[in-house]
């Protein structure tokens, strides 16, 4: 799946992640509601009606950024959101989704100079990403 970084790359002036996000949301013409939910409601990504939904009053409110990329995901690979969200079965697409969530913070950081970590640890506290994400963003580390 090819992600359009030009509409972002061309900005010459610096955005917010929250907003680095959702100008790739845009890009891939996908359709978003930020509103303010309980705390306990997951966000959501509605792959038939290319559309997500992002709970900005959610209780992990520092990971926000990671969880709009999470949700960008899924719509950019028109997940089963089913088949992800089934506590049985094998969850490839929320790795993935997890993945290209680091990824999409990984190119804001590179595009406005502050990818200089030293470590994926500190990467990851930096933009508050889960822990869970280590083993992945240790490639950008040459580790």
């Amino acid at each position: 799946m090819k992600l359009y970084w030009n509409v972002i790359i061309r900005k010459k002036y610096e955005i917010d992640l929250i907003n680095f996000l959702l100008y790739i949301a845009i890009a891939h013409n996908i359709e978003y509601d930020l509103g303010e939910y309980r705390p306990s409601f997951s966000s959501k990504a509605l792959p038939s009606r290319n559309m997500i939904i992002i709970n900005t009053n959610y209780y992990k409110a520092k990971e926000l950024p990671f969880v709009i990329g999470h949700e960008i995901a899924h719509i950019v690979h028109q997940d089963d959101i089913a088949i992800c969200t089934d506590p049985n079965a094998k969850r490839p697409c929320e790795d993935t989704a997890n993945v290209y969530s680091v990824e999409f913070i990984h190119a804001y950081a590179k595009i406005y100079g502050k990818s200089n970590f030293i470590t994926p640890t500190a990467f990851l506290n930096y933009y508050d990403i889960p822990d869970k994400m280590y083993k992945y963003s240790t490639k950008f580390f040459n580790y």
